[in-house]
C-alpha cells in the first residue's frame, strides 16, 4: 500500500487515517506491538529484497510473505535476523 497514494491507499482498506506504527507502539499491549514491529519487518524487508544478490533476477514472494524466490536462478530468499 505504502506504492500508492495516501487517498487510494485509504480507500482500499477503508482506514480513517494513516500514521506511524512507531506512534501507536506506546498505546499497545507487548504481543500487539510485537507483531506490528514484525509486519514492518516484512514490509521493509519486502522493498529492499526485491532482486535476488546471486543473479539479479527479479524475486517473487511467496509462502504468505516469509519467503522469495528467485525467478532466475532460483535461490531462496529468507528475511535477515538481526537482534534488536
Amino acid at each position: 500500500l505504502s506504492d500508492r497514494p495516501e487517498d487510494e491507499a485509504l480507500a482500499l482498506t477503508r482506514a480513517d487515517a494513516v500514521q506511524d506504527v512507531r506512534a501507536l507502539v506506546a498505546t499497545l499491549g507487548t504481543e500487539e506491538a510485537g507483531l506490528l514491529a514484525y509486519a514492518r519487518g516484512l514490509l521493509h524487508w519486502h522493498r529492499n529484497q526485491r532482486f535476488c544478490g546471486a543473479c539479479g533476477d527479479a524475486a517473487e514472494s511467496r509462502d504468505g510473505g516469509h519467503l522469495r524466490v528467485c525467478g532466475g536462478c532460483g535461490k531462496l530468499l529468507f528475511p535477515r535476523i538481526e537482534p534488536a
